[in-house]
């Protein structure tokens, strides 16, 4: 069976899942590449903390084009744009009284200047999710200010401040949801293109700094979060789990090598949807995983 003929009957509606990840988001670029090509138009999307930037940057206009201008925004991006400087930076801030880490001037700015105000201005419906600071419970995010939505799902506890929203202090979506495929099902959808950025399971050495090391560290304890919800969902969905690069060696809070991972993402996800032929509520692909 060819690609477009067992891709065209997946059940709708259809979204894609774009997990959190940091600097690793990148690869969900070259993802979303590989599936603008394969002829493939998500009914929504929903993501957390970077793919929730990623997310809804391609929900504004689900194209070849907007692929294009998130590549050269990935680009563009450096680490000090997101946290600042790591080191006498964060000093500073501890110094002066901050209870965390860095300020989120940087992720507001490039928010604002990247990612439109208000859900009227998106092609596609969007649904962001982050977790209340105080009772853990979950928050998707849909509609109000777009922005301060995406600035929620995208505060690391401790690293960021929490973002209050009616009343609610949130934080990054990832603590309980890092790959929000149970609340794309809760949404509706019946079938899910995941884009899970993955972890550097290939790291020589320890990162060095505070934030990298939380980064690093929350990595690995996220990783497993899916492996639970998603034998939840296989016995009535229809899952494509597009693959992450193995081995990673690449830290996440490290901007440097972006072009290899959207490089990386795309032959890995054009491989996957070339090869998926399954019929009825399945998962084909799996998370990163090291047993």
């Amino acid at each position: 069976m060819s690609n477009s003929v067992s891709i065209s009957t997946l059940p709708r509606p259809l979204a894609l899942v774009f997990s959190g990840g940091a600097s690793l988001g990148a690869i969900q670029v070259g993802q979303v590449k590989a599936i603008i090509e394969a002829g493939i138009v998500p009914d929504f999307v929903v993501g957390t903390s970077v793919g929730a930037i990623n997310a809804v940057f391609m929900a504004r206009d689900f194209s070849a084009q907007q692929a294009g201008a998130l590549e050269a925004v990935w680009l563009g991006l450096r680490r000090d744009d997101v946290f600042g400087n790591l080191g006498i930076g964060t000093a500073i801030r501890l110094l002066r009284g901050g209870k965390t880490l860095v300020s989120s001037a940087g992720l507001e700015a490039l928010l604002n200047r990247e990612l439109p105000p208000e859900a009227g201005s998106l092609q596609l419906p969007a649904h962001v999710v982050a977790v209340e600071y105080l009772s853990g419970r979950i928050a998707v995010l849909s509609e109000g200010d777009l922005r301060r939505n995406v600035l929620a799902s995208a505060s690391i506890p401790n690293i960021f401040d929490p973002v209050k929203i009616d009343g609610q202090l949130l934080v990054d979506g990832g603590v309980s949801a890092n790959v929000p495929i149970l609340q794309a099902a809760r949404l509706g959808a019946k079938s899910l293109i995941v884009l899970d950025a993955g972890y550097p399971c290939a790291l020589t050495e320890p990162p060095k700094g505070i934030v990298p090391g939380i980064l690093h560290t929350l990595s690995l304890a996220l990783r497993n979060q899916v492996q639970v919800t998603l034998p939840m969902l296989a016995a009535d969905h229809s899952i494509i789990y597009l693959p992450a690069p193995c081995p990673l060696s690449t830290s996440p809070h490290d901007f440097s090598e972006s072009q290899q991972l959207m490089s990386a993402g795309y032959e890995l996800a054009t491989a996957a949807l070339a090869s998926y032929a399954a019929d009825g509520p399945n998962v084909q692909g799996h998370p990163h995983f090291h047993g």
